[in-house]
């Protein structure tokens, strides 16, 4: 049975010359959805209908227009299979439109509520999602507001994201600035919580997690009986170990889960990309075919380790003295880096997205302050890159860039964001490092943003931006917890 309609919206109306009406999709608080068929490409689509009831205020008005017109250009930005395509937006008097894909198939936890897939064919759809936002992300977009709602399954086999009304450029402060809070409470991370409109790619980790965390155990990671209890549980307390509300899951995926959900960015996944990677050894390692483990079950990959149970120098002498073979993961909020070890010796370096020299990467990487590592034994390791430098050579120049790090500012975090204050003359001497600070400042970068894109080690960054900031050149904002 069909639902009533609004009469201006019935059955067989047409809008903008070319868009039948069919029937009523779906309503929500904000827009009301119908299915109808487009004449001039002959297919049938959705087309979604800002609602603005005449008691909205002006503020509330402009909100929505505002927060609706940001999902069309923002989606028509983004094509990935894996994201809803949008055709179309328009406005007809004082009525808007957003023309999309139709989509027949069920939001994520009423598709797990009714068909209880397993595990493996919800990693497998769950890697939609992921490939979805990883795509999202290195094309600077932050969604914001995952949720399983926003998360359609469509015939067993595709998920696909959708919403990005209050999705966001990363680094910019789109559509508002006024503190609202953009989201859904339940799904956000601490750090949305705490500022919405300077959320980073980590916040859709936390989220992502939050919603994958919730149809697999049945609950929210934080289930409280108010949006204010939610909020200091998001703050203050951990999520339950997914294997005690659901023994059906194993010991890898709940550590997958609680690595997403991590209070600190630093210590959940660097990026979806990262998070692809281990995703695709719960498949092939662990939820391979035929394979159930439980609660009960060992663990089958490498632990995740966080940083202040060891240092980077330590570890990478420790493995050395165990003469260990294989690869060292380590990443933090920003940066990603695998180490490679060959009986003992530091073979090769991997760095995802950084343009530094191998020894320059060590030098890097053993100034991080927090983050995650773990280790796996390979029989085969990638040719040697660093043969020609013995590793104790290595290891003595990247004691001497952690010393001087360590002296050069102990209250310097990566969440620090510097802004400029004054712009250089032609008169004032400025080292390449400090001209690149400056021209790449933006008041929203954060000084591990900008570590991550300057070609240069975090210690010649950071003793950049002193010098700025004892030169008066710049301003730095401290974020502390």
């Amino acid at each position: 049975m069909l639902k009533i309609l609004n009469p201006s919206h019935a059955v067989g109306t047409q809008i903008a010359g070319r868009y039948v009406i069919l029937a009523e999709a779906g309503r929500g608080g904000s827009a009301t959805v119908y299915r109808a068929h487009d004449q001039e490409r002959g297919q049938i689509v959705a087309i979604k209908h800002l609602q603005l009831p005449a008691n909205l205020g002006d503020k509330e008005r402009h909100k929505r227009i505002q927060r609706f017109q940001n999902e069309a250009r923002t989606m028509a930005f983004l094509n990935h299979p894996h994201i809803m395509a949008v055709y179309d937006a328009f406005q007809v008097g004082d009525e808007y439109y957003l023309v999309t894909e139709f989509l027949a198939g069920m939001h994520l936890k009423d598709y797990v509520r009714q068909h209880r897939p397993s595990h493996r064919h919800l990693l497998y759809l769950m890697r939609h999602i992921v490939q979805a936002l990883d795509y999202a992300h290195h094309n600077n977009v932050v969604h914001r507001d995952i949720k399983p709602e926003n998360i359609m399954i469509i015939g067993h086999e595709t998920a696909k994201l959708l919403d990005f009304g209050v999705a966001k450029f990363e680094f910019s402060s789109q559509v508002t600035t006024d503190g609202t809070l953009l989201g859904t409470v339940a799904y956000m991370s601490p750090e949305q919580l705490h500022n919405s409109h300077l959320t980073s790619h980590q916040g859709d980790i936390y989220s992502l997690g939050a919603s994958f965390y919730e149809v697999l155990t049945g609950r929210l990671p934080f289930d409280a009986e108010s949006p204010g209890a939610a909020v200091v549980h998001i703050f203050s307390k951990a999520p339950a170990w997914p294997g005690d509300l659901n023994p059906d899951i194993g010991p890898d995926l709940s550590r997958f889960l609680l690595t997403c959900l991590h209070k600190r960015p630093q210590h959940r996944y660097a990026s979806c990309a990262q998070m692809l990677d281990v995703m695709q050894d719960l498949l092939n390692q662990v939820y391979h075919t035929d394979a159930q483990p439980d609660a009960a079950s060992a663990p089958v990959l490498p632990r995740v380790r966080q940083f202040d149970q060891f240092r980077v120098l330590d570890m990478i002498e420790t493995l050395m003295d165990k003469r260990f073979k294989g690869f060292c993961h380590i990443w933090n909020a920003f940066q990603e880096v695998r180490l490679f070890f060959e009986q003992g010796q530091l073979s090769a370096i991997q760095a995802r997205e950084r343009t530094l020299s191998e020894p320059l990467l060590l030098e890097d990487l053993v100034c991080w302050e927090s983050g995650n590592f773990y280790c796996q034994p390979l029989t085969e390791i990638p040719q040697q890159t660093l043969a020609s430098v013995p590793s104790f050579q290595l290891l003595k120049q990247c004691q001497a860039a952690r010393e001087a790090y360590r002296l050069i500012w102990p209250d310097y975090q990566e969440a620090d964001v510097p802004e400029t204050l004054m712009s250089p003359s032609e008169s004032d001497m400025l080292t390449q490092e400090e001209q690149a600070c400056l021209a790449d400042m933006d008041g929203q970068l954060s000084i591990g943003a900008l570590c991550q894109r300057l070609p240069f080690t975090r210690l010649a960054i950071l003793t950049a931006l002193k010098a700025l900031e004892d030169r008066q050149f710049l301003f730095i904002e401290r974020s502390r917890a």
